[in-house]
């Protein structure tokens, strides 16, 4: 940007159209935080769009009067505190947002206590300082939401579920893989293909197609 050139953005008037959390979440999720980009107008939008649908989630669609959450809502929590911190202790806070809007997608529908909804919101507050404060307010009125310690995770509930994938050529099982699960499919032929059990298979061979089943297997026909 240049003012030369006439093209710099003015960051009041972007407050003043998306908000001042919707710029600050942009400009944390843009990319890694020495790198430079472009300026997007469609990124910021997306931005908006997303603390709308965590308010949403927060506001009306969170079933915020169970006393606990269903486990897997639990786990998923969990593993959101442990890795957004990790990931601002690293400066990654573009992959930290990644997370938490993932995490928005896993949750949705399911249920979700107030006192881990309060742990979510933590995760957000240096994202999105005013709108957390006001959902902050909203359930805990007796503090600021920045007046607390970052919550703490369960190790146990935290750790990352491991899953056997099955890997066939032609429909016959020729190697068994661990893994994390939840692999996209991109990820899991990834790693089956690379396996040296399969790559004996695969040499010389064209892959005419791929079968994949979520945490699964693997089916490579040649």
């Amino acid at each position: 940007m240049s003012k030369s050139r006439g093209n710099v953005i003015n960051p009041e008037e972007m407050i003043k159209k998306f908000g001042a959390d919707s710029l600050r979440v942009y400009l944390a999720f843009i990319g890694p935080y020495d790198g430079t980009f472009p300026w997007s107008t469609a990124g910021i939008k997306g931005a908006r769009k997303f603390l709308e649908r965590f308010w949403r989630f927060a506001v009306t669609e969170a079933q915020k009067e169970a006393d606990e959450s269903e486990e897997t809502v639990k786990i998923l929590v969990n593993r959101l505190i442990k890795e957004v911190g990790r990931e601002i202790d690293d400066f990654k806070f573009n992959r930290a947002i990644a997370k938490l809007m993932k995490f928005l997608n896993e949750v949705r529908g399911k249920k979700i206590a107030k006192k881990d909804l309060g742990k979510v919101l933590l995760c957000l507050a240096p994202f999105a300082p005013f709108l957390t404060e006001a959902i902050w307010r909203k359930y805990f009125k007796e503090s600021s939401i920045h007046r607390e310690a970052w919550p703490r995770y369960d190790p146990n509930l935290a750790k990352e579920k491991k899953i056997t994938l099955i890997v066939e050529i032609n429909g016959k099982v020729r190697d068994r893989i661990e893994i994390v699960s939840g692999l996209s499919e991109k990820k899991a032929v990834e790693i089956a293909s690379a396996s040296a059990k399969i790559k004996k298979w695969l040499d010389n061979k064209k892959i005419k197609k791929t079968i994949f089943v979520k945490d699964k297997l693997v089916n490579f026909v040649v």
